[in-house]
């Protein structure tokens, strides 16, 4: 029983750890930023926060009462399936340290904040169709608010854009000359790309 009580203990306070360490995060983000992306970094970490519970609730609750009661399982299942579960939340781990590394980067982390919402949205909308509804109100509904507020309060957005639709014209540039390349971009009011309108050769 003691040894039990001290693991918890360990994880509850791992977990304390964990969100401070995100808040302060934000925080140092915040100041630097001059407070532009404010709510967007708090939005950020608050999915953040969300699945690193789940990661704690996965990985070291699954097979206990309050596991139980959170994932509306047997004692027998849980028990059989404790290995896959923890297996589940290292996944939702990497997610949540793919956003607090977006968090850490600051403005230079808008890709990797939008890549990582974009795929707890998935995660969401794959759980809710597979396992329950209640998934899709717990990650893709909070993950999509942070995404807007991410995509909202960013100034590279623009940049974003363009530097995409020039790697997605480099990529399908077989078959395509350079007039062709002028009149989409002139089409799509994006600025001209380094080299993009430079013939091959």
């Amino acid at each position: 029983m003691g040894t039990w009580l001290l693991a918890r203990m360990h994880a509850a306070t791992g977990l304390a750890g964990a969100v401070a360490c995100v808040i302060n995060i934000a925080r140092r983000r915040r100041v630097a930023s001059g407070g532009r992306s404010m709510i967007a970094n708090v939005l950020v970490g608050l999915v953040a926060l969300i699945h690193l519970y789940i990661v704690y609730l996965e990985m070291v609750l699954w097979n206990t009462p309050r596991g139980h009661k959170a994932f509306k399982l047997t004692p027998e299942f849980a028990s059989a399936s404790k290995v896959l579960a923890a297996n589940q939340g290292l996944y939702n781990g990497f997610l949540a340290a793919g956003l607090i590394w977006g968090l850490y980067l600051g403005e230079a982390g808008f890709q990797i904040k939008v890549f990582f919402l974009l795929c707890v949205a998935i995660a969401g909308l794959y759980g809710a169709a597979t396992a329950g509804r209640k998934i899709l109100y717990i990650q893709t509904v909070p993950a999509a608010v942070a995404l807007t507020a991410v995509w909202l309060g960013a100034r590279n957005r623009t940049r974003f854009l363009e530097s995409s639709l020039c790697g997605l014209l480099r990529g399908l540039r077989c078959g395509t000359d350079l007039a062709q390349d002028q009149q989409i971009m002139r089409k799509n009011k994006v600025r001209r790309c380094n080299g993009l309108f430079q013939p091959f050769g």
